[in-house]
């Protein structure tokens, strides 16, 4: 008879939690992949849990002979051996439930953990076509909501889930045992409990996934606008940006209501069945006592254990929320867990050595989108210890070629190539270790001016060392002029700094790591006249003696390099050194009279 209940339970619940195949396969690969090393502690924290669910229907199993024995014949003794027995058990079982819950939690934290330190590692090994299609908002999401599926799952499941479960069995066993015809009422309450819970269940899932998506869309939008806080103020766009805000913050607002009314209708539900049960409860019970079928000690902890199952009960209708959440949670870590990089090293790739590097692209053909080339048919020599600059108008692919040379994107035909070897050749590591790249739009870190120097180095470095690259980068005059020297701290982006020196900064990062092969990415275009004569000789020394690609805006900075090429579409249409190329009469000369007329006037 008890399997019999004890089944009826265990299938209303899973039916009110509507565990699909799918559910369950998820909650199983998250077991493996950051709770299993944790078992013995977490079989321990089960221990806990059982001795205290255990205790709850221990106490009320002794509300019988309280009243058959101490209270109806008067034995005192009686009554103080019972009395000692509930407190002990009170403090056995509250020890063991904070012994339970500190132990869930600590594995909780400690899985967490692992999971965005794995999360933050498939970030960084991502390829650069990943960041255009995941924006802020969503990864922000990913790693921090989403990277808690192992705490929001134990904290469900083991936590609550678990321990209601089995308060709940202890009871219905309580309750077999002391009027077993009386116990049938819970044949009817359970199943009656699990259909409305399963279907709130399933809508709940669904309008959270809906509102956690449209979350990460204005976490994204939120992002872009702290970055561009100049641009909405100078262009007077703040009441434009607040209706855009409010859009999102409704959708949002009626997403979550949609979740709430659906979450507040459980309880109310929970609250009219349990109050059927407990009227069925007292008119049978009532009848079986005055029929000679029960005594009143039997009644009393039959109806206090039906008491008891109803609070754990109503728990479980929260608890299903949370378990809904927390399926969604894990659905979407493995979603993001799962990507693989579209750039991955070969099998047996190699090591690339040396320090005199040339670099050839051979009929390359590439575009960020399929049937949508940015680069058409290519092909182009950059000789060791040459410098070659790449010049057109905006949108000619240029940025495009120098993100090919570190594999930030893969070429779609033909090959590049270093000292004739296949970059796909290398591995991605060695690769990129042997060359250095300054761009327009400076990257700087949160930190002192000296950490962001020595961002550069691929071993240990001196401080002797990181004042060396920041001579040479003509950086040492304006680092030595503040309070704090090298630990000056530079703000989040730099934004402590001036665009020179923050562009200095980047040429001393770049002397520091010594790569043979440098990209210069528009390195000096945002700057002034003054700043850019100072930055462009620190160039001249970071260049010296490397095999450099030079995007260049403005064309007095490239006269003297080795080749110059000219991008337009995609195609190189030009090519040749500054006096070549103006006899020509051609494109570039055309760019090159463009600009001294704009310099003149």
């Amino acid at each position: 008879m008890p399997l019999k209940f004890f089944k009826v339970i265990l299938v209303a619940m899973a039916k009110s939690f509507s565990l699909t195949r799918h559910d369950i396969a998820l909650f199983k690969r998250l077991w493996h992949l950051s709770l299993k090393i944790y078992f013995p502690t977490i079989l321990l924290a089960v221990v806990f849990m059982l001795i205290s669910s255990g205790g709850e229907a221990y106490v009320l199993s002794l509300l019988k002979p309280l009243f058959d024995e101490a209270f109806m014949d008067q034995n005192y003794q009686a009554l103080g051996l019972i009395s000692m027995q509930v407190i002990g058990v009170f403090f056995l079982k509250s020890g063991s439930l904070y012994a339970h819950t500190y132990l869930m939690g600590v594995v909780g934290l400690k899985a967490t953990k692992e999971i965005q330190i794995r999360m933050f590692k498939k970030f960084l090994s991502m390829d650069m076509s990943f960041f255009g299609r995941k924006s802020f908002g969503i990864l922000q999401t990913h790693f921090g909501s989403d990277a808690t599926a192992p705490t929001a799952f134990l904290e469900s499941f083991f936590t609550r889930f678990m321990k209601d479960i089995f308060t709940i069995l202890f009871m219905v066993g309580l309750m077999v045992y002391e009027a077993p015809q009386l116990s049938l009422i819970i044949l009817v309450l359970l199943p009656a409990i699990s259909l409305p819970l399963a279907k709130f269940g399933k809508r709940y899932r669904s309008v959270f996934g809906q509102a956690l998506e449209k979350t990460e869309e204005f976490g994204t939008y939120f992002h872009q606008i702290l970055q561009s806080i100049p641009i909405v103020k100078i262009y007077v766009k703040e009441r434009k940006e607040t209706e855009r805000a409010t859009e999102y913050l409704d959708q949002i607002y009626r997403l979550s209501k949609k979740n709430l009314r659906v979450a507040s209708r459980v309880r109310p539900t929970m609250e009219t069945l349990g109050g059927i049960a407990m009227g069925g409860a007292l008119l049978l019970g009532g009848y079986q006592i005055t029929a000679g079928l029960l005594t009143t000690g039997q009644f009393v902890t039959f109806l206090s254990a039906l008491f008891g199952s109803y609070r754990p009960l109503k728990s479980i209708s929260g608890t299903f929320v949370q378990m809904q959440a927390a399926m969604k949670n894990t659905e979407r870590l493995f979603s993001i867990l799962d990507e693989k990089s579209k750039i991955q090293d070969k099998k047996n790739a190699k090591v690339l050595a040396g320090k005199k590097l040339g670099l050839t692209f051979e009929n390359v053909t590439f575009g960020y989108e399929a049937d949508k080339p940015v680069i058409k048919n290519m092909s182009l020599e950059v000789k060791p210890g040459q410098t070659v600059a790449l010049v057109g108008t905006s949108g000619g692919g240029k940025s495009t070629i120098v993100g090919l040379i570190p594999r930030f994107y893969d070429v779609d035909e033909g090959a590049v190539k270093i000292n004739g070897q296949n970059i796909k050749n290398f591995t991605m590591q060695s690769l990129r270790k042997h060359m250095a790249y300054v761009t327009q739009d400076t990257m700087l870190f949160e930190g002192s001016i000296a950490e962001n120097i020595a961002y550069g180095a691929t071993g240990k470095v001196s401080r002797k060392d990181i004042i060396k690259a920041a001579k040479y980068a003509a950086a040492d005059e304006f680092i030595e002029g503040f309070e704090k020297g090298y630990d000056q701290p530079v703000g989040e982006r730099g934004g402590r700094l001036s665009g020179g020196q923050k562009q200095r900064i980047s040429i001393a990062r770049a002397l520091l790591k010594d790569a043979p092969i440098l990209l210069l990415d528009e390195a000096t275009s945002a700057l002034d006249t003054k700043s850019e004569s100072i930055v462009q000789k620190a160039l001249q020394t970071l260049m010296k003696n490397r095999t450099t690609i030079v995007i260049a805006h403005r064309l007095s900075t490239i006269i003297n390099a080795d080749k110059i090429v000219v991008v337009d579409n995609g195609m190189v249409v030009e090519e040749g050194t500054h006096e070549a190329l103006l006899k020509k009469n051609g494109y570039y000369a055309k760019l090159y009279q463009m600009q001294l007329k704009k310099k003149a006037s």
